[in-house]
């Protein structure tokens, strides 16, 4: 006779995937959509440079060409600014998403085998320090195996990213059978054999049509709680 170690109660399920749609939701409005006019702040911020310049231009002294260009640059420097604080709250939300389910993740896991005599105390403890591969490995041998769940692949993809965006200026080796080629667009990624070495030196490329991937990894953790 089989027995089942891991049962997710119906009440408890939807509460998961109520707070998970919550946050994405609130992410979108509350951070995301402060980053929606770039280019028109861009413009008034070079336009409030410009009109500062009053203040002490003098035409005997000044070249009006050096202040436009002076307020050129401020503008690049702006958008430049305030494009890796886009980058980097987008990448927040991504790895407070993920660090949410994980921790969901490892709390149900542990509240199950309290109920269940296959390990000791120790190994449930450690589920909550243990690496994903190794849990991977532990599950595998309690008989789950978490590869076969529905958007495994798109939740450590997920996870890949945010270790990235931890180590920052580090390298993270990911083994071709999960890295996402999609989530390498620009200089920062290479192949190497079996292999693929993502790097910090070009976040932005990595961002290409991010509302998409977004709403992607959005549906991800509720599915996988189905």
């Amino acid at each position: 006779m089989k027995r089942s170690v891991f049962q997710l109660m119906d009440e408890y399920r939807k509460m998961l995937i109520d707070e998970h749609l919550f946050y994405v939701e609130q992410s979108k409005k509350r951070l995301l959509s402060q980053f929606e006019n770039i280019s028109e702040e861009v413009e008034q911020a070079q336009e409030q440079y410009w009109n500062s310049t009053e203040r002490y231009f003098d035409p005997d002294f000044h070249d009006m060409g050096d202040v436009a260009q002076d307020a050129l640059d401020h503008g690049v420097q702006f958008f430049q600014l305030l494009s890796e604080m886009r980058d980097r709250t987008r990448l927040s939300v991504i790895a407070g998403m993920y660090h949410h389910w994980d921790k969901a993740w490892r709390k149900f896991l542990a509240h199950e085998l309290r109920w269940t005599i296959v390990i000791g105390e120790h190994t449930r403890r450690a589920i909550f320090s243990l690496d994903a591969k190794d849990l991977e490995r532990l599950l595998l041998a309690l008989g789950l195996e978490v590869r076969s769940l529905q958007d495994f692949e798109r939740l450590d993809a997920m996870r890949l990213i945010v270790n990235v965006y931890k180590h920052a200026e580090g390298v993270l080796w990911m083994t071709s059978g999960i890295a996402t080629p999609s989530f390498c667009l620009g200089t920062g990624c290479s192949r190497r054999d079996s292999r693929t070495t993502v790097t910090w030196s070009s976040p932005t490329s990595t961002w290409k049509n991010f509302p998409q991937r977004f709403r992607r990894f959005g549906r991800r953790c509720p599915r996988s709680w189905r």
